[in-house]
């Protein structure tokens, strides 16, 4: 099978233009909402929390799972405090839902009186987003 490439007019045109400066990338620009999880949200889609006053992930996590949202759901649980062993062994937020996660995950539906199972669900995203 043959792969074509653009002929060497055509490159050499382009890296003149990139030379030049006549194109323009546009790096995105950083906001609050360019967060792992409205990434989550864009990329699989919401649903309605249990008050439906918001939308949350469309999907339940767990520990196993891994993906931008596991990610999203770190970078929450993280704004509410890790104990010294959750924040060991690396970078908490890696998009792994682990031991770490999943400690950190109990913990935070212990102290806000959800079932303290692990699982990222309708009332834990809510509670997340809420505090």
């Amino acid at each position: 099978m043959r792969i074509s490439r653009p002929g060497k007019g055509v490159t050499s045109l382009l890296l003149a233009a990139v030379s030049a400066g006549a194109l323009f990338v546009s790096a995105p620009v950083a906001h609050a909402d360019d967060s792992s999880y409205k990434i989550c949200k864009d990329t699989y889609g919401t649903r309605l929390s249990p008050s439906g006053r918001y939308n949350i992930p469309r999907y339940n996590y767990s520990q196993g799972d891994s993906d931008v949202c596991v990610a999203g759901l770190q970078e929450l649980v993280a704004q509410f405090g890790l104990t010294s062993w959750e924040q060991s062994g690396g970078n908490f937020v890696d998009g792994v839902f682990g031991a770490r996660t999943n400690s950190a995950i109990r913990r935070f539906q212990s102290t806000h009186n959800l079932e303290a199972d692990g699982i990222v669900g309708p009332r834990t995203w809510e509670k997340l987003l809420t505090g």
